[in-house]
C-alpha cells in the first residue's frame, strides 16, 4: 500500500508542478512573469518557471511541505521520503515532457 500511496502522490504532485507551469505561459493568470523571470539568470529562471522539470525541485518542495506540515505525510523518515519524492517527481516531469513534446512532433 506504502508505494501505491507514494504512486499517487508523485502523480498529484507532478499535475501540480505542470498546472504552476501552465499558468506562466502567455495568456493566463501569470504570463506577464515571463519578462520578469527573463531577466534573472538561467539557474534561477528555470526553476522559478521557465522548465517544468526543473520547477519539479522547487515547486515539489512546497507541495510536500503543505501535505507535510497538514499532517497528511506521517512516515518514519520524512527527509528520506522527501528526497525520493523530488527524484521521483523530478523523473515523472521529465518523462511527461518527453512524451508530450514528442506528440507534438509527431502531429507537426
Amino acid at each position: 500500500m506504502l508505494a501505491f500511496n507514494f504512486l499517487c502522490f508523485i502523480f498529484v504532485g507532478c499535475l501540480f508542478v505542470w498546472g504552476i507551469y501552465a499558468t506562466f505561459q502567455e495568456g493566463m493568470i501569470f504570463g506577464f512573469m515571463d519578462s520578469i523571470l527573463n531577466q534573472l539568470p538561467g539557474f534561477a529562471r528555470k526553476p522559478l518557471g521557465g522548465c517544468v522539470i526543473c520547477m519539479s525541485s522547487v515547486y515539489g518542495t512546497l507541495f510536500y511541505a503543505a501535505f507535510y506540515f497538514s499532517g497528511v505525510i506521517q512516515y518514519n523518515s520524512p527527509i528520506l521520503f522527501y528526497i525520493c519524492f523530488v527524484f521521483a517527481l523530478t523523473g515523472a516531469s521529465y518523462i511527461l515532457t518527453k512524451l508530450i513534446y514528442v506528440q507534438i512532433l509527431d502531429e507537426g
